[in-house]
């Protein structure tokens, strides 16, 4: 065998490797999780969370708003967003939980094996979030800004 043969195979064989101890680690931290998710999914679930309070919220101050506000569609598209957003998110989490039916290890397999099936819509869902998150701060910000201007519609004085 030459020499760039020798080093292409050793190559391959380490990528192999990596990707095997990657995989191990994955199933090892899937087992042992009782909330059936790995911490990274748990952190996604968290935030998920946290964005749709935080919709709901701003949902809630929408209704405090003038009827004739230009704020209130922006307000109300938003928090739909966010919903749409975060009820996926939770959807393919769902999927990638580990059941507890059946022996843990073939479910550990098989939430493994789902996990990796829907990583490249959960990473567009992620994405999503993020500008649905920023979009939420902008309307927050405008919101703040718009009490502070006419403090006399939420029955605030402007002392």
């Amino acid at each position: 065998m030459d020499p760039l043969t020798a080093f292409s195979v050793f190559c391959n064989i380490i990528t192999t490797v990596e990707a095997a101890v990657k995989t191990g680690k994955e199933l090892k931290q899937l087992f042992d999780a009782a909330s059936g998710l790995t911490g990274n999914h748990e952190r996604v679930e968290r935030s998920a969370a946290q964005l749709r309070k935080i919709a709901g919220e701003l949902d809630t101050a929408r209704r405090t708003l003038p009827s004739g506000s230009q704020q209130q569609p922006l307000f109300v598209d938003i928090a739909k967003e966010c919903k749409d957003v975060t009820d996926k998110i939770d959807a393919i989490l769902v999927e990638c939980r580990v059941d507890d039916r059946g022996p843990k290890l073939v479910a550990v397999f098989k939430a493994t094996v789902r996990t990796r099936r829907r990583r490249s819509e959960l990473d567009r869902l992620l994405s999503e979030m993020e500008s649905a998150t920023k979009s939420l701060q902008i309307s927050i910000a405008a919101a703040s800004q718009y009490v502070a201007q006419k403090p006399e519609c939420f029955g605030h004085s402007s002392n």
